[in-house]
């Protein structure tokens, strides 16, 4: 087994990812021509993107031995132990999904908006009409920056990195009091070094909890507006974001590329003299 947790003599290669990848594409493709043009094609033009949805969750949910099923299940256990991330041990493939998750943040918002829209619209909606009447009964309320729903969506990703940076530094059970002394990185130097990592390593994720919370407030707050004034927490939200940008800015360029720093060498990664994150190194750059 990897660090992945696969097992080589049986996964999908990148070639099976790209076969994959173009089926799928081809399926969305053909969603959004016949969402296009389904006045022409006399479809109900918003079946479209809940059929497409609901095939998509079928394929991935899919209990039988068919369709990559150890690639699926593989994907279902990892995302379980990401929403569970406080009570179970935090591995490589769980931090490295869960930071693919606050990538699609953006997307992650856009499925919720699916959900509100057809489960709190098609349902109590009077009218059958799934071409037009849907958009018109939606008055904005599913995309609502003060709708508090959307406001967890857009946090879980935060969350979820951050209540594993919790988990490991508590498995570790170490705390480093220092930074790491200057000259050529050493094996328990570098053990240290993960661990201070561990302790701040949340600070990047927790200051989007603070975005996402003035960001909601004050949407709002603005929503009883009669005119364009700014709310009070406009100001503290846009501190909040520029700070949640530098921090992680910061925390990419200094620690997870090892730019500036004069003992990184070649091999511009963390702890890059720790021979058991040689793997995880090559593996990085590699993917």
């Amino acid at each position: 087994m990897l660090i992945f947790e696969l097992d080589p003599r049986n996964h999908l290669s990148e070639q099976h990812l790209m076969e994959l990848a173009a089926i799928l594409g081809v399926v969305w493709t053909l969603s959004v021509l016949t969402f296009l043009y389904s006045q022409h094609m006399d479809i109900p033009a918003y079946i479209n993107p809940l059929a497409l949805v609901v095939m998509m969750a079928v394929f991935m949910l899919n209990p039988t031995r068919t369709f990559r099923h150890e690639a699926r299940f593989w994907m279902l256990r990892v995302l379980f132990r990401i929403v569970c991330a406080p009570f179970f041990y935090v591995g490589f493939a769980d931090f490295w999904v869960a930071d693919q998750l606050n990538s699609l943040a953006v997307a992650l918002t856009d499925l919720h908006y699916l959900v509100c829209f057809y489960l709190g619209k098609a349902v109590t909606s009077t009218s059958t009409d799934w071409g037009g009447a849907l958009v018109e009964d939606d008055g904005g309320t599913c995309g609502a920056g003060s709708n508090w729903v959307r406001a967890v969506v857009m946090a879980l990703p935060a969350w979820f990195r951050f209540a594993q940076c919790c988990r490991r530094y508590r498995d570790t059970r170490e705390a480093f009091p220092h930074l790491v002394n200057a000259g050529e990185p050493r094996q328990h130097d570098c053990a240290k070094f993960r661990h201070y990592l561990n302790m701040f390593h949340p600070g990047k994720y927790s200051t989007t909890f603070f975005v996402v919370l003035f960001a909601t407030l004050r949407s709002w707050e603005e929503s009883g507006f009669e005119d364009d004034s700014y709310s009070a927490f406009f100001y503290p939200w846009v501190l909040a974001a520029c700070v949640s940008t530098l921090y992680a800015y910061a925390w990419d360029i200094l620690m997870d590329w090892g730019l500036f720093d004069s003992n990184a060498g070649e091999n511009r990664s963390v702890c890059a003299g720790c021979q058991e994150f040689q793997d995880y190194c090559s593996t990085y750059v590699y993917l």
